[in-house]
């Protein structure tokens, strides 16, 4: 028998997502050199109000979750994670303003992008222009991570709608009859 959780499934995964965000830019992060400072500061963008602040609220939790796990550990390369986040609010301009500030001011050696790929499409060109990871858990858009770059920093752990279209069409014509249009 499953155990029940007062957390709705759609929370617990983009809290999982979001801690498998982290758990990914903790293997990427020796590869990229970490700032010479007491902490190693991870950026977060995402949706932390207006409709989709649940959903960013739960990613916060599942980062925040994986991040004291590290730190228990002895951290990333013998230092302690810190999350600095930011408020896109679902909006593109306001995404690449954060990612910026994350990175310019913040000096965040990697950033967690958030809920909405046209807030993701907005932030790759720069984190790719800057060498900076950028890991998504949730948005989903294919660009994302199939952007054209030849140093590609961008980084997934959610599906891929172009796959996700695959796997759904290939399940209605299996159990529905359903026709293709291709």
């Amino acid at each position: 028998m499953p155990i029940s959780s007062p957390i709705p499934k759609l929370t617990r995964r983009a809290a999982l997502l979001g801690a498998a965000a982290v758990l990914m830019f903790s293997a990427v992060l020796p590869a990229h050199n970490a700032r010479a400072e007491d902490t190693v500061k991870l950026g977060l963008v995402a949706a932390l109000s207006g409709q989709s602040a649940k959903s960013g609220e739960a990613i916060t939790r599942g980062i925040v979750l994986a991040i004291d796990k590290i730190n228990a550990d002895g951290g990333v390369l013998g230092k302690p994670l810190e999350l600095v986040s930011r408020d896109d609010e679902g909006n593109p301009g306001k995404g690449l303003v954060a990612a910026r500030e994350l990175a310019q001011r913040e000096g965040v050696a990697a950033i967690i992008g958030g809920l909405d790929t046209p807030v993701s499409f907005a932030i790759v060109p720069f984190v790719n222009q800057q060498k900076i990871p950028f890991i998504g858990p949730w948005a989903a858009g294919t660009g994302i991570t199939k952007n054209g770059a030849d140093e590609n920093y961008v980084f997934r752990v959610s599906a891929v709608d172009e796959y996700v279209d695959e796997a759904i069409t290939e399940y209605l014509i299996a159990n529905y009859g359903a026709k293709s249009r291709a």
